[in-house]
């Protein structure tokens, strides 16, 4: 196997070649100087990789720098995680920063992993050890909504193949610094990889991502591996083809390099959690961590229950191709004054006669108005209209949008309210990100959930006496979804939902009075609720 390791070279030694001086140089860093320090390990780490060395005290001296490692890259990842996309130029360089990291502790440990074929017991140790790394390296690629390169999964698959040819795959090793006295075996993180990539992890919050990640680590032990598909479908498997550069899919794999991961031990692990959840039992006497909070805890757990077990999220509509020439507004402000016809939110529109009478004709109670842009002078273009975006897999749920990362363009972030106008299409859609990934092929890739359409701009604010001086604010009103019975629904700036709350609004028809019902759904900038009509 071809691990692409340097090659060894003693022209430059490290400056420690025994966990006993490793510790005592680990002792004498300047914590203080996160950036010396980062380059320091980086440097030892590779002539460790270059040096001639016993591979159990090469294992030994890595696992005894992890320490300072995780805390290197926790400091440096608070740049890039979850933060808007693309990144700017000082998350650029943290994630630069800590991807080089992994990459130098991963080729430290498959060294370890070459020159320990002979020793089954420490070939485990080595194998574990570099499935862990490249799984922490997984999660900070999700963190910094970075896709990563098929490499990755092609590395997994042959580490995994190396560790069935020499009987280490299910052979249990210690790993204090991650596990404590719990022994851990190569597959598990292997498995805790595949589970981390089937959960959809660039549609997840950073602190679903968080819990994700953790229960992936967690119950990967749980997966077994099979060579044909489970006698008994109790929960459908992860399909994996050892062959290929692919993470685990639903989709059966075929040939040599087919693989089956269980899930049926898995499936039995979460709805034993949900029913107790159900109880109101509190997550952290069930291992899901002391800062899992319900009933944020118990509705991601469905969702991954569907994703680990179920055969993940079914698509029921036809993917169709790329259209160029899309367009794309970013924020609430240039959204409203695209949508509102550029009305000043400090002055009031004037209507005419006419105007109002063709209004009232088109408006159905508090569905959809057009009103605002009746009576308003002819508007400048609005210059925070992105072009350039490519409109993929177009349906009446979403699209998937991609534009090359080089163009100029605003930063976007999960939750995010945005207004979508595919090539051809008269008018924007209000939409909201539900994933963002960045990387692939140089472009910057972004999936949308569409909200109730046609969208209408109004001015709203709090109604009653103390409101009186109150400013108007951009919002948006919703019409009802007949299918599926949804209500008409107004979207409001973040926090200004209460239930019962009234409130008033101008359409460029009048003023109405309502009263806020139940919160919809919560995103980044955007809260969007249903109400009633307020009595007068």
């Amino acid at each position: 196997m071809n691990f692409d390791l340097p090659p060894l070279d003693s022209a430059e030694a490290p400056v420690f070649t025994t966990v006993a001086a490793c510790n005592s140089w680990i002792a004498a860093l300047p914590l203080n100087s996160p950036g010396q320090v980062h380059t320091e390990l980086l440097k030892q780490i590779g002539l460790l990789t270059r040096a001639q060395l016993d591979p159990q005290e090469r294992l030994a001296i890595l696992d005894a720098l992890w320490v300072p490692i995780k805390s290197m890259q926790n400091h440096n990842a608070q740049r890039f995680a979850a933060k808007p996309v693309p990144l700017d130029m000082a998350g650029q360089t943290a994630f630069k920063t800590v991807d080089a990291m992994w990459h130098a502790l991963s080729q430290g440990y498959l060294r370890a992993v070459a020159d320990s074929l002979q020793s089954q017991t420490t070939l485990a140790t080595a194998l574990q050890r570099v499935f862990e790394i490249l799984l922490q390296q997984q999660f900070d690629y999700a963190r910094a909504r970075q896709l990563l390169a098929p490499l990755h999964w092609s590395r997994l698959h042959e580490l995994l193949a190396l560790a069935e040819q020499y009987g280490a795959i299910t052979i249990s090793v210690d790993d204090t610094t991650r596990y404590g006295a719990t022994k851990i075996a190569p597959l598990a993180p292997y498995a805790a990889a595949m589970l981390l990539q089937a959960a959809g992890p660039y549609g997840l919050r950073l602190l679903q991502l968080t819990w994700t990640e953790r229960w992936a680590r967690r119950w990967g032990s749980k997966l077994a591996l099979l060579t044909v598909p489970p006698a008994e479908l109790k929960a459908v498997p992860l399909c994996v083809d050892l062959a290929s550069n692919q993470a685990a899919s639903y989709r059966p794999a075929t040939g040599t390099g087919a693989r089956f991961l269980d899930t049926a031990e898995l499936r039995k692990s979460i709805l034993s959690r949900q029913t107790l959840l159900d109880q109101n039992t509190p997550p952290e006497t069930l291992n899901l961590g002391s800062d899992c909070t319900q009933p944020e805890c118990g509705e991601l757990l469905k969702k991954l229950y569907q994703a680990w077990c179920q055969g993940g999220i079914p698509r029921h509509l036809e993917r169709k191709p790329g259209v160029p020439g899309g367009k794309l507004i970013s924020n609430v402000a240039s959204i409203f004054d695209e949508l509102s016809g550029g009305m000043s939110l400090a002055a009031p529109v004037t209507l005419t006669s006419t105007d109002i009478r063709k209004q009232r004709e088109a408006m159905a109670i508090f569905g959809s108005t057009r009103g605002l842009k009746i009576g308003v002078p002819e508007k400048a273009p609005n210059p925070h209209i992105e072009r350039g975006w490519t409109v993929f897999d177009e349906n009446v749920s979403g699209f998937r949008l991609e534009r090359p990362l080089a163009q100029d363009g605003a930063q976007l972030t999960l939750g995010q309210l945005v207004a979508i106008q595919p090539a051809g299409m008269k008018g924007f859609m209000l939409a909201s990100v539900c994933w963002i990934s960045a990387g692939f092929e140089d472009k910057l890739q972004v999936g949308v959930t569409l909200l109730p359409s046609p969208a209408s701009a109004i001015a709203f604010k709090a109604a009653g006496l103390n409101a009186a001086k109150e400013p108007m604010q951009p919002g948006f009103l919703l019409p009802a979804v007949a299918p599926t019975k949804e209500p008409p629904s107004v979207i409001l700036p973040p926090g200004r939902f209460r239930a019962g709350r009234t409130v008033e609004f101008e359409d460029g028809v009048g003023h109405y009075q309502i009263r806020l019902a139940r919160l919809l759904e919560h995103g980044e900038d955007y809260d969007r609720a249903s109400f009633e009509q307020a009595a007068r």
